[in-house]
């Protein structure tokens, strides 16, 4: 059953990234002490930079191939692969470009046009990478996926702390995902040899029309991700160095654990845009669960963030960065609606209500622009996460309401609500328990969270059984 691949699949997902996390930790930890305080503003700074514009011109673009290549017939995939690399091609070389070019007049210091050049060619690379992957991901060959992105984030430690050593400067750093992109490159070629063809093309008609269809979607998921982003850009131009740095070593914590959510949906997505198409039942079956599943796990991340925020700042990044901890601690309950955005934002895709996705995106943006602007000015690092967080909470609610409007069968099942809220509840009760050090109060909360949902059947029988490899009652009939 294509469900149970799925949840299978993103167990897959989510134990690579575990992975992924612990060298990108190890990496961060040393990059932080080396670079300090001032240099690191000005890396998150650049990074950020880079990634609102692959979001600008590319992100959707990525998101929604997965879906087309699903849906379309095996004669048009292979065309549709050529003209969608030559088009993401085209529209990243012209982002990076020409920001590049802007930079390099207004030679500014605090957002280099040389590192931000180089992140731009290491962002090319990823781009070609990432599209020779779309049938690996649509076929579920998720395994194959998982390590490929593991050996890009240990060829990328393992130059951080090659240059970490070598007392290298920041330019070097920012070089890092070149020599990576191309052997991840050349792997991802090898495993789909014969299979997907690995040249570009651009016919113009072709190109066009998925443009147009991907267009407001693209726009739409672009928002999505700048938001994130923006609050970094506009912190590194009203508020100092020091204040960059430590929102920038919070936000580290907080990027690395907002990928989760997108693999457990994500692995998903193809199903739910077939099932989109032409079975309800089935696609509520499966965005139902989704929330359940995104509940639950968005909770416990929150809970279990925000009491090892402490031990996870001096672990990244040392004593130096002790005010990143209350920064951390509130970017923490932003967690619970990234994953519940996920759920509800893929849903969106699946269904193409694109222009939804686009006007509650917009909404998201403008409301973290503002709160960043007003709270960042007089509280620095804190003031700026609590407007992401709320901004985040807003984007829940604006695409759950686009949503319910338009198929009220799709409201997200409140079944469980209450008995995630009580597990929660006394879950979150173990850091306030004296002299018990953060990480054993995080090991009590997780223990007890989930023996109470366990206790109080709160936990979706699909999972379960899904991973035993058995087909839950309630879903079948729904196999692809």
């Amino acid at each position: 059953m294509a469900g149970g691949l799925v949840i299978r699949g993103s167990a897959v997902r989510v134990a690579g990234y575990v992975i992924n996390v612990a060298f990108g930790v190890l990496a961060a930890a040393f990059l932080i002490r080396h670079l300090g305080v001032a240099d690191y503003g000005t890396f998150v700074a650049v990074t950020s930079l880079v990634t609102v514009v692959a979001a600008i011109s590319d992100a959707g673009l990525g998101t929604i191939a997965l879906r087309e290549y699903a849906v379309r017939p095996v004669a048009e995939r292979d065309s549709f692969l050529k003209n969608l690399l030559g088009m993401r091609l085209l529209l990243t070389i012209a982002g990076i470009g020409s920001i590049a070019a802007v930079l390099a007049v207004a030679q500014g210091e605090r957002i280099p046009a040389l590192g931000f050049t180089l992140l731009g060619i290491g962002l090319v690379l990823t781009v070609v990478q990432h599209n020779y992957a779309i049938p690996l991901a649509a076929h579920l060959r998720l395994g194959a996926v998982t390590v490929l992105e593991i050996v890009r984030t240990i060829g990328m430690t393992g130059l951080v702390l090659g240059f970490v050593a070598a007392g290298f400067g920041l330019n070097a750093f920012f070089a890092t995902p070149i020599p990576v992109g191309v052997v991840v490159l050349v792997l991802t070629a090898m495993v789909i040899r014969g299979s997907v063809p690995l040249t570009a093309g651009f016919q113009l008609r072709d190109a066009w029309s998925l443009l147009r269809d991907a267009l407001v979607f693209t726009a739409a998921s672009s928002l999505g991700v700048v938001y994130y982003r923006i609050a970094i850009v506009l912190l590194s131009l009203i508020a100092t160095k020091e204040e960059t740095g430590y929102f920038g070593a919070s936000f580290r914590v907080i990027d690395t654990l907002t990928v989760i959510p997108v693999l457990l949906v994500s692995t998903a997505f193809p199903v739910l845009s077939r099932a989109a198409l032409d079975n309800k039942d089935r696609f509520r079956y499966a965005t139902h669960r989704l929330f359940d599943i995104a509940l639950i796990a968005g909770v416990w991340f929150a809970l279990s963030t925000a009491i090892a925020a402490a031990p996870a700042i001096e672990l990244i990044a040392g004593s130096e960065f002790s005010p990143s901890v209350p920064v951390l601690q509130i970017q923490a309950v932003s967690l619970l609606a990234t994953f519940l955005a996920g759920a509800s934002g893929y849903a969106l895709l699946a269904l193409r209500r694109h222009a939804a996705l686009l006007v509650v995106n917009a909404l998201a943006l403008g409301l973290a622009v503002t709160l960043t602007l007003i709270l960042a000015r007089s509280h620095g690092a804190k003031g700026a996460a609590v407007a992401m967080t709320v901004a985040e909470f807003a984007l829940v609610a604006f695409q759950l309401l686009a949503l319910v409007r338009y198929r009220r069968e799709l409201r997200p099942p409140l079944a469980f609500l209450p008995r995630v809220a009580l597990a929660a509840g006394a879950a979150g009760s173990m850091a306030f328990v004296p002299g018990l050090p953060a990480l054993a109060a995080l090991a009590a909360s997780t223990f007890v969270f989930f023996a109470l949902l366990f206790a109080l059947r709160a936990v979706p029988p699909e999972v379960l059984d899904a991973l035993r490899g058995r087909t839950p009652p309630d879903a079948r009939g729904l196999k692809d």
